[in-house]
C-alpha cells in the first residue's frame, strides 16, 4: 500500500510553500514445501521454510521559496524519514524447526538545507547554501539453529549506527556568451560516523573539499545540443547497514 500526498500553497506572488510526503506499508508471507524422494544414499536435501515480515516507510518534506526581488531568492528545505521492518524466517527438517532468524530494524533520519541566490550583472548567478543530514539505524536479530544461538555473543543484542553530515557550498553559474557557459563552485563537507557495538562505540570523522567546474558549449544558441567538460570529485559515507558491527 502506497500513498504520496502533495500540497502546494502560493502564499503571495513571490512566496510558495510545498509539502510532500510518502507513506508505504507492506506485509509479505510465503511458504516453500518440498516433496523429496531419496533413491540412494544420504544426500543433503532442501528444507521446507516459512518467511514472514513487514515493512513501512514514511517520509515528509517541506520546501519554502521566496523571491525577495528580481535578482534575489531564498529557499529552505526540511525533511523527516522513518523506516521500520520486521522478519521471521524459519526452516524445517522432518517437520522440526531447524533454523530461525527473527529480528527488526528501525531507521530514522532528518535533513535540513537552504540556499541564497543572487543574480549579478545578468550574467552571474551566485548561490551560497548549506546541507545538513542526520541518520540512525537500530537493529536487533536472533538466529538459532536447532533452538541454540548461532553466535551466542551477538544474538538478541542491540546494534546501532549513526551518520552526521554537514556541508557548505558556494556556486556561480556564469553565462559567458550565448554559446559558452560555466558553472564554478566549491563544497566543503564534514561526515562523522558512529557504530555502537557490544563494547565501546567506534567513531570516525572525515572531511572533504570538493571543487566543481562545468564548461558548456552550444553549437546553436537556440538549440539544446551542447558539449560539456567537467572536473569535480565526490564523497559519501557507506550505508548504515554496512556500519553495523555485527556478523551475519
Amino acid at each position: 500500500v502506497n500513498i504520496g500526498p502533495r500540497l502546494s500553497w502560493k502564499l503571495s506572488d513571490d512566496e510558495t510553500l510545498i509539502w510532500q510526503s510518502f507513506l508505504q506499508k507492506g506485509i509479505y508471507y510465503n511458504d516453500i514445501h518440498y516433496n523429496n524422494q531419496i533413491l540412494q544414499g544420504n544426500p543433503s536435501i532442501e528444507d521446507d521454510s516459512t518467511n514472514r515480515g513487514t515493512w513501512q516507510n514514511i517520509r515528509t518534506n517541506l520546501q519554502w521559496t521566496n523571491y525577495l526581488s528580481a535578482t534575489q531568492s531564498v529557499e529552505l528545505k526540511g525533511g523527516l524519514q522513518n523506516s521500520r521492518s520486521t522478519f521471521d524466517n524459519r526452516t524445517f527438517r522432518a517437520g522440526v524447526n531447524q533454523l530461525r532468524a527473527v529480528g527488526d530494524n528501525l531507521e530514522n533520519g532528518a535533513t535540513q538545507a537552504g540556499k541564497f541566490t543572487q543574480i549579478l550583472d545578468g550574467q552571474h548567478s551566485v548561490t551560497v547554501g548549506w546541507d545538513l543530514e542526520l541518520r540512525q539505524r537500530d537493529e536487533e536479530r536472533t538466529v538459532t539453529v536447532g533452538g541454540l544461538p548461532q553466535l551466542a555473543d551477538y544474538e538478541g543484542r542491540p546494534f546501532s549506527a549513526r551518520i552526521e553530515r554537514e556541508a557548505l557550498f558556494l556556486q556561480d553559474e556564469w553565462e559567458i556568451s550565448k554559446q559558452w557557459s560555466a558553472n564554478l563552485g566549491v563544497r566543503g563537507e564534514r561526515i562523522q560516523t558512529t557504530s555502537k557495538t557490544l563494547d565501546l562505540p567506534v567513531s570516525n570523522e572525515s572531511s572533504v573539499l570538493t571543487p566543481l567546474l562545468h564548461l558548456n558549449y552550444k553549437f546553436d544558441p537556440k538549440a539544446r545540443d551542447l558539449i560539456r567538460a567537467s572536473l569535480t570529485r565526490s564523497y559519501k559515507p557507506p550505508g548504515l547497514p554496512t556500519l553495523l558491527a555485527r556478523p551475519t
